[in-house]
């Protein structure tokens, strides 16, 4: 989606596994499961700490480029969650080559169909009156860019899910649309219920507990040992909230003490200087879920951690971009200026796992489960 379109708040998916009973108890690193051999946890090459002073200015990560780097480890399994088909690609394209060079797995899962995006199928239809089926007709256009996409990346189509939610009502899900009962109906589709996504079987109602439980199931069903997913203070309402849903499902699983706890990664898309200029850093430690003012700490206290690209990494990323014709056409600069050396993510942890789906739940004034 278009800056233009962004849908602003108030100020407005790699999984390392550990107990998730332990979400709050522990913050020490996770030991293998039984059966894990030929299995290592991704590495975060750390400078040494050093003492700050009150002068000192801000330090952000962008300060040494050498340091947080991350290093993808042999056999890792990476489900990769994204708003919108070419966010998967903006974000973690690098990633997601990397994963597979390392002998690994990857998963990618869409959350919408990227079919509320009204000025590119105004652009298409050249003025013409649009009509529900021009919006599900352009989200049918934006799956099959996806998988040529991630082919070229070397991700087939039977390891891509499509969810099918409301492009433009993950938000709207998550604060007015939570329950059975009240489904959410795409002001662009007009749909109420999931279609045209590759799963068989009966098709979710627009409600937010189900996009949660959908979410929970991939993560319990496919055991993978990194989630990377938008970063919850993107300042793209579908984005941002899609984070919390993760955080939810995640949350939701650790309800059993057993299940393992995947490390957390997060990515921005939609937010202030990113991610051309050094100071979004310092700019996303002081915002909150959804660009809201944070008035936990939580944004201070998560780090950044990066994966250098070579530069036929880079080029893969900018070939796999190529085949979103449908944005190219309408958002072309805001779209190759993620075409560089650097992909970064954020490192979320059990804390923001048990404490952000809350806490967003009490701001949308509704309960949690």
């Amino acid at each position: 989606m278009p800056p233009a379109l962004l849908r602003l708040g108030p100020v407005c998916s790699v999984l390392l596994l550990a107990p998730l009973g332990a979400l709050a108890l522990s913050s020490s690193p996770p030991s293998p499961r039984a059966g894990s051999a030929g299995f290592s946890w991704p590495l975060l090459v750390r400078e040494p700490a050093r003492q700050e002073h009150a002068a000192d200015r801000v330090r952000t990560p962008l300060d040494n480029p050498d340091a947080n780097k991350l290093v993808i480890p042999q056999h890792a399994k990476a489900l990769v969650i994204a708003p919108h088909p070419d966010d998967e690609t903006l974000a973690a394209a690098g990633l997601i080559g990397r994963v597979l060079e390392q002998r690994g797995s990857v998963r990618v899962v869409f959350a919408t169909n990227g079919d509320g995006y009204a000025e590119a199928v105004a652009a298409q239809r050249k003025g013409r009156r649009l009509t529900p089926e021009d919006f599900r007709r352009y989200g049918r256009q934006r799956q099959a860019e996806a998988q040529e996409a991630l082919l070229s990346l070397g991700i087939p189509a039977s390891w891509i899910v499509f969810l099918g939610y409301p492009d433009g009502g993950i938000d709207d899900l998550w604060a007015t649309h939570w329950a059975e009962g009240q489904p959410f109906v795409s002001p662009f589709t007009r749909l109420s219920q999931a279609v045209d996504g590759t799963e068989q079987g009966p098709k979710p109602a627009y409600v937010g507990s189900n996009l949660a439980e959908n979410l929970a199931d991939l993560i319990r069903a496919w055991q993978p040992t990194m989630v990377v997913f938008p970063d919850p203070r993107d300042q793209h309402l579908d984005h941002c909230t899609l984070g919390v849903f993760v955080l939810e499902a995640v949350r939701e699983i650790a309800k059993d003490r057993r299940a393992p706890m995947p490390q957390l990664l997060g990515y921005l898309v939609h937010f202030p200087e990113y991610p051309g200029t050094p100071v979004w850093p310092d700019l996303a430690r002081r915002s909150g879920v959804c660009g809201a003012k944070d008035n936990t700490g939580w944004s201070h206290r998560v780090p950044w951690t990066h994966l250098a690209l070579e530069s036929e990494e880079v080029a893969a990323k900018e070939a796999a971009l190529s085949r979103y014709a449908s944005q190219l056409q309408v958002m072309r600069a805001f779209l190759l200026q993620f075409v560089r050396p650097m992909e970064w993510f954020s490192i979320l942890g059990r804390e923001e796992v048990a404490t952000i789906p809350l806490q967003h739940a009490a701001r949308s004034h509704r309960g949690a489960r």
